[in-house]
């Protein structure tokens, strides 16, 4: 499943509880927004970023391989110039599901603060009730995390080239500390493109687990120390509040909606790209990370570790157990 339908399955679960008047909470996907006009309820729109592809023919093509499996390779004789006409369409047309919810719904519930900003520098300002709320997940017991000889970082995802795995694995193996040794553990399917973005990279610092359900990802967050979340602009990752419930201090970009999740500076990388179209179908596009930077917040976090880990479980207890979260769909629904 997608992040949104995992978390459409937890916060549905969680409103079971409650008698509730009749809703249901639409997330951008073609099945389920076919049903928004026509619902006879409370039409609760759940979104979390917007398209923002720039395509030219190299890209559009990988692009087209990612969605389908299939090459095309006619697709090749496709001018740039086309891209320059009718790209604005080809985005609208990728964006029709975000842009039916916004106008059939009674309620947009934002991910993040970063979501909702997004769907307006894209689409102009949103003159419908609308509030942010995040994602959420159930509470574990704490446990006392330490910093050991072997120290193991984790990053987790359905990888494509926004998530910048390939960064992520240039990051662990340039970390140099005296008598500490590092590992990346990777988390999730990557696409083809990510394939290819990391295949000259030195791997030998990284484990690749592959697509896990939750119950086998949880038994590895256990001996996880770091977390990473690279990926720039996600609204509202799943993988960072997942992480934090462990008491794992996650690293991440401050272009991010997971830089509102972590909320302490000391795990808040700054990075200077703003919202605009981006080629996401070609490594050479994507905007590269401060490997410096990284490093140097890393090796903060463990100089300070047993803190920054025990503030990170706090934050998720108080902010993100989801039923915090789901009072906050019910207080929509009630009123």
């Amino acid at each position: 499943m997608s992040g949104p339908e995992i978390f459409l399955e937890r916060i549905n679960e969680e409103l079971s509880r409650f008698n509730l008047t009749k809703f249901k909470i639409f997330i951008p996907f073609t099945n389920e927004v076919k049903k928004i006009k026509s619902f006879k309820g409370i039409k609760i729109a759940r979104l979390d970023g917007a398209i923002y592809y720039r395509f030219n023919s190299k890209s559009f093509r990988n692009f087209i391989i990612q969605k389908t499996g299939q090459d095309y390779k006619v697709l090749a004789l496709i001018p740039d110039f086309f891209f320059n006409i009718f790209g604005s369409s080809i985005r609208n047309y990728l964006n029709r599901n975000n842009k039916k919810l916004l106008k059939y719904s009674d309620v947009i519930v934002f991910q993040s603060k970063m979501s909702k900003a997004m769907h307006e520098y894209f689409w102009g300002k949103i003159n419908k009730k609308n509030l942010i709320i995040y994602n959420g997940i159930k509470p574990r017991e704490y446990s006392k995390k330490t910093i050991s000889k072997e120290i193991n970082l984790v990053i987790t995802a359905s990888f494509r080239l926004n998530k910048r795995l390939s960064d992520a694995i240039l990051i662990i193996n340039s970390l140099n500390l005296n008598n500490y040794k590092f590992k990346l553990h990777v988390i999730g399917k990557l696409d083809f493109l990510t394939r290819e973005s990391i295949a000259n990279l030195d791997k030998s610092n990284s484990i690749f687990h592959g697509h896990l359900n939750f119950k086998s990802i949880q038994k590895i967050y256990t001996k996880m120390h770091i977390g990473l979340s690279t990926s720039m602009f996600d609204p509202c990752p799943n993988s960072v509040i997942e992480m934090m419930s462990f008491g794992i201090p996650t690293l991440t970009t401050s272009e991010s909606g997971a830089a509102e999740l972590v909320g302490l500076e000391d795990l808040i990388v700054n990075e200077k790209i703003k919202f605009k179209n981006y080629n996401l179908h070609s490594i050479e596009s994507i905007p590269r990370l401060n490997i410096d930077d990284w490093n140097l917040k890393i090796y903060k976090v463990i100089s300070n570790y047993e803190e920054l880990s025990y503030k990170t479980y706090t934050r998720f207890i108080g902010n993100f157990n989801i039923e915090i979260i789901a009072n906050k769909y019910k207080s929509i629904i009630d009123s």
